[in-house]
């Protein structure tokens, strides 16, 4: 049953993507928050199948409409050092397979980028991907509301024995994605797209359904309890709000932001068990006491630092954090579920296993799509390409705090750059056109 099931997904996504190529990526966003694996003799996800069957149906849409010197390359240039480097770690390896594994899901990664860079060639086309995208992720949100909101004995929280917070308390949202770290890192992608769709001038209707969106996934951004991505999130806002409008403004927001935290933060320090949960959740960072995550996360780094001292260039080969963290760790460390899975830091934990040279490589890659995105024409009055530069921006801080592309590859993240760069890209095309006409 499994088997026919994949079998429809890639026979499907070839007929829809080889007829109409931007099919691709809207395909990719109903699909990214309720993606599921398929054990078939071995697991593969639904997107997975997905992506396969697009990829086959835009090769037969190329040789069909003989199409390919329309399809932009040049990302593959500055990807070419971050793979090689993937491919190069598996020389302090002890298996070659889960680098070749680990090397395929950051492939599928780049690939849902340069797919969705390349299909959605107009306005229309993006609009109506954009508009699927967030009706997805605002079912994926209402979910994790029901879930946070009706307790721990609601029917829809499957996983609750480790998504408890504050002794049974409350329920952190972790919607379709299985934890709310995730939830939190797919909500910051999205939310700036829901964002986007907020007209300018217009009549207030033509606004209710955008901003109704909006309050939809901060409300479930919140009840995540994610405070990485709430940090993450205020940085990106701040950093919005500074470029936006004018300077006696931002520091009148500024300010007004920073008395209401002194505020909270004094009320907390005074009644601490008294507080609303969101505010214990925040400002128990400064009391490891009473939940002990700064102090993992500071033993994480320190053990990504000791482990990157062992092969400081090439790392330990890609996928091979979970084999090597034994040599620091016994398992009756008191974490060492949560430990031994991942080092809870995006960069470091690329660092360990695939080195200066895969770390580099990443870097080099996120450079080149972000000076694409900042050096376009208008860039800021382009609300996708906005949206990709801002909430690009606060899911890169997040994953300081967490590794946030371990759920469907990071998929929701290369479709949303993917989106900001295909924006610049029919603008630029219709601007070229305007000049030369004119001329």
């Amino acid at each position: 049953m499994l088997l026919f099931l994949a079998c429809v997904l890639v026979a499907g996504a070839v007929a829809a993507t080889a007829y109409r190529p931007w099919l691709a990526p809207l395909m990719l966003a109903i699909a990214l928050p309720f993606d599921f694996p398929l054990e078939i003799g071995l697991t593969v996800y639904t997107t997975e199948c997905l992506l396969a069957g697009m990829l086959l149906g835009w090769g037969a849409h190329w040789l069909c409409r003989r199409s390919w010197p329309a399809v932009s390359w040049r990302l593959w240039i500055w990807a070419a050092p971050f793979f090689t480097a993937l491919l190069l770690s598996a020389v302090n390896a002890g298996a070659v397979g889960p680098v070749l594994k680990q090397t395929l899901r950051w492939l599928e990664f780049f690939l849902v980028l340069w797919l969705t860079h390349n299909t959605v060639s107009g306005e229309q086309e993006q609009g109506l991907l954009i508009r699927v995208a967030v009706a997805a992720a605002v079912a994926a949100a209402l979910v994790g509301l029901v879930q946070s909101l009706a307790g721990p004995g609601s029917f829809l929280n499957y996983n609750q024995s480790t998504m408890m917070l504050y002794q049974d308390k409350w329920i952190r949202a972790y919607a379709t994605l299985g934890h709310p770290n995730q939830l939190a890192g797919y909500l910051l992608c999205l939310l700036p797209l829901a964002l986007a769709l907020v007209p300018q001038g217009g009549e207030w209707n033509k606004k209710l359904l955008p901003w109704t969106a909006v309050g939809i996934l901060s409300a479930a951004l919140l009840l995540t309890y994610t405070r990485g991505a709430w940090i993450s999130a205020a940085a990106a806002g701040g950093i919005w709000l500074y470029v936006k409008v004018p300077r006696r403004i931002f520091l009148l927001v500024l300010g007004i932001a920073g008395v209401v935290v002194v505020l909270l933060g004094a009320y907390y320090s005074l009644n601490p068990k008294r507080a609303p949960m969101m505010v214990q959740r925040l400002f128990s960072i400064a009391t490891p006491g009473q939940e002990d995550s700064v102090h993992f996360r500071t033993v994480c780094t320190r053990t990504a630092v000791k482990m990157f001292r062992r092969h400081p260039w090439l790392g330990f080969g890609a996928g091979q954090y979970e084999q090597n963290i034994r040599g620091y760790f016994t398992e009756d460390y008191y974490a060492w579920e949560a430990i031994c899975k991942h080092i809870h830091n995006l960069y470091l934990q690329i660092l360990v296993e695939t080195g200066i040279a895969g770390l580099a490589g990443f870097f080099l890659l996120l450079a080149a799509i972000g000076v694409r995105l900042l050096r376009g024409p208008g860039v800021f009055s382009l609300p996708a390409a906005t949206a990709a530069v801002f909430g690009g921006l606060a899911f890169l801080l997040a994953n300081m705090f967490d590794v946030l592309t371990i759920y469907a590859r990071g998929m929701h993240f290369s479709l949303l750059l993917g989106i900001g760069l295909a924006s610049l890209r029919f603008t630029e095309g219709k601007t070229g056109a305007a000049e030369t006409q004119a001329a």
